[in-house]
């Protein structure tokens, strides 16, 4: 499929900006992280899983076909797509999913094998074909009625035997466009759990 950006949506809430988060960039060996802090989150861990196992839902917004997905980022989202179930049927660790989306005008379409799914994180990896080109790891914790977030994304993982292809991937990565857009996809879940989440998991 021909993937291409879409045409800009309302924004659920206000975006956050980078000097909202701590940000830093670590080289171990042929590794490159980038890490961020989240500022805190006014939402659970149970309530960002939610979330997270319910991005293809379907709806309406002011009569226009619409996901939770393209909700979660009024620009840069495209498709969301669960490829392959996880264990025992279940969204999350096994399973295999497709994410689109765009940085800094190019899309980007990741084949994610999810390693882990729970209400302490999320751990996947982004593949070409069987080779592992980069791992995206979020992690979250309740703290004082809210949630802490942290994420940390590896370039040239150690465990890819893919390195030539890797290193093309980190020598072309846009750490800003990247950076800026998960501290901003991630600071929409406190205007999207309380309109979504809460109310369907009160059911």
């Amino acid at each position: 499929m021909d993937f291409k950006l879409l045409p800009p949506r309302p924004a659920a809430g206000p975006l956050r900006t980078l000097s909202t988060a701590k940000t830093w960039n670590e080289k171990i060996d042929r590794q490159e992280i980038w890490r961020i802090q989240h500022a805190w989150l006014p939402v659970t861990p149970a309530e960002i899983v939610w979330w997270f196992s319910h991005l293809d839902t379907k709806l309406e917004v002011d009569g226009t076909p619409t996901t939770h997905y393209l909700l979660w980022h009024p620009i840069e989202h495209i498709h969301w797509e669960e490829k392959e179930a996880g264990h025992e049927g279940k969204r999350g660790a096994g399973g295999r999913w497709q994410i689109v989306e765009s940085l800094a005008g190019k899309v980007q379409v990741v084949d994610a094998h999810i390693h882990k799914f729970d209400e302490t994180g999320l751990i996947l990896d982004a593949h070409l074909g069987p080779f592992v080109l980069g791992r995206l790891e979020h992690r979250w914790w309740p703290v004082n009625g809210g949630t802490f977030y942290d994420t940390a994304l590896t370039l040239n993982p150690a465990n890819s035997p893919f390195m030539s292809v890797a290193r093309m991937i980190a020598t072309e990565f846009d750490a800003k466009a990247w950076l800026t857009h998960n501290v901003e996809e991630v600071g929409l879940i406190e205007h999207l759990v309380p309109k979504y989440a809460r109310p369907a998991m009160a059911k």
